[in-house]
């Protein structure tokens, strides 16, 4: 079929009409599915901003604080609700891992960081503030503290101090002339070292109860436990000591320059030393003196004496010698010359050592055996006619017996003396 030039241009222009249309919907359906694209990814950034706001933190959970801290706190926590706000619309306008997200994502966290901060700081306050009223309330807190340290302690903790908070989160405390002490930078305290201090009264305690003066050795042995709770308590329990009044009201009197002296750091703790020895010493002393009392009453005490003069038997050296209660304990030999002795009479015939002659402290484990003491009645007497009518005579008799009474009188018997009347025989 043949067309004329007009039919042919009429057919030209309907299909190039129809293409054009075809092309005009394609961009029509184009723009659309832009429109709807963008809706969807508004909502989806929407969504994302919602969940952003709604894991803000709203700062309800730091309570307990004064009112008079209420404005401070409020606008801490209405500043970090901005600043997390601004980061979560911008950033929406990066993508995930770039580096405008990371920034504004770390801007977030940084708020999220500073509420938890403020929350731990504040919680931290009201113990301390708790723990410090209740040991100055007791007395419970040591005199060795810095007064000026403590000082700054109670304005804070007695809320004479306006509360500052920081960026960060971390607090501090404005005494109104614009000096700021951040919370992290107060200075702690230390309450008084009772532990230390019973430790000491109970070795007093043992002291008197043992009846016994100190010697050299002992002084020596008291002195190195003193300086070794010194050492393990450190700087505190040695402040303690010396300022809070333990065994001498108002404590030992070392000025608070001397203490303090870094300088002088040894000669303090021997000033401590010897102030505390001088406690003990004291407590022995009279523990001693209520020994020898109790003893002349007939009372009980760890050690008897009978304040006689004996002699040793090899070297004639005089000592005074206190007898155990229980038989089987040992037998003290406190020597004119100083020395001291401990004798056992569980038939070893064993002698301790504990102070040589001279009043120097044996450093040695020096025991010895003696096998020749003599325990006879002097060989002149004829010991078959001889007649005891009381115990005192018969220690007179036998002057270097060291056993019990019971002992003696055996020894005696064995040896033919008459105890008739002694033991109230006919």
């Amino acid at each position: 079929m043949a067309y004329t030039g007009y039919e042919r241009y009429d057919y030209d222009n309907r299909y190039d009409r129809i293409a054009a249309d075809q092309r005009r919907r394609k961009i029509d359906e184009n723009v659309r599915q832009d429109k709807l694209d963008y809706r969807k990814q508004r909502r989806l950034n929407k969504a994302k901003v919602e969940k952003f706001i709604n894991d803000m933190p709203d700062g309800s959970d730091i309570t307990g604080l004064p009112s008079k801290y209420s404005t401070a706190l409020n606008t801490f926590l209405e500043n970090g609700k901005d600043k997390y706000y601004e980061h979560a619309k911008e950033i929406m306008k990066y993508e995930p891992g770039s580096e405008g997200y990371r920034y504004h994502k770390d801007g977030m966290t940084a708020v999220k960081n500073a509420y938890k901060t403020a929350k731990a700081q504040t919680d931290l306050f009201g113990s301390n503030k708790v723990d410090l009223g209740t040991d100055i309330s007791t007395n419970t807190f040591s005199k060795g503290n810095d007064v000026n340290e403590m000082n700054l302690l109670t304005s804070v903790y007695t809320d004479e101090y306006d509360m500052v908070f920081n960026d960060d989160g971390t607090i501090g405390f404005d005494d109104g002339a614009g000096n700021i002490t951040n919370f992290n930078d107060l200075p702690d305290y230390f309450n008084k070292d009772f532990k230390t201090s019973d430790a000491i009264q109970k070795m007093g305690v043992d002291l008197y109860k043992s009846g016994m003066p100190l010697n050299n050795a002992t002084r020596q042995m008291y002195r190195y436990n003193l300086r070794s709770m010194i050492e393990q308590g450190g700087t505190e329990t040695l402040y303690s000591l010396a300022m809070d009044d333990f065994f001498n009201q108002g404590g030992l009197g070392i000025p608070e320059s001397v203490l303090k002296d870094p300088n002088r750091r040894d000669e303090v703790e021997e000033m401590v030393i010897d102030s505390y020895m001088k406690v003990l010493e004291s407590q022995a002393n009279a523990g001693s003196v209520y020994s020898k009392k109790t003893s002349k009453k007939g009372g009980k005490s760890h050690r008897t004496s009978d304040n006689k003069h004996y002699y040793d038997e090899g070297t004639d050296r005089p000592y005074t010698r206190q007898m155990p209660i229980d038989p089987r304990g040992y037998i003290i030999r406190t020597y004119d010359d100083g020395g001291i002795e401990y004798h056992y009479q569980d038939g070893s015939g064993k002698i301790e050592v504990i102070q040589k002659a001279g009043g120097a402290p044996n450093t040695s484990t020096n025991t010895s055996t003696n096998t020749s003491t003599n325990t006879s009645a002097p060989n002149e007497i004829n010991l078959s006619e001889v007649e005891v009518k009381r115990i005192e005579d018969l220690y007179k008799l036998y002057p270097n017996f060291e056993g019990d009474a019971q002992a003696l009188v055996k020894k005696a018997t064995a040896d033919g003396v008459d105890l008739s009347i002694l033991m109230g025989r006919d």
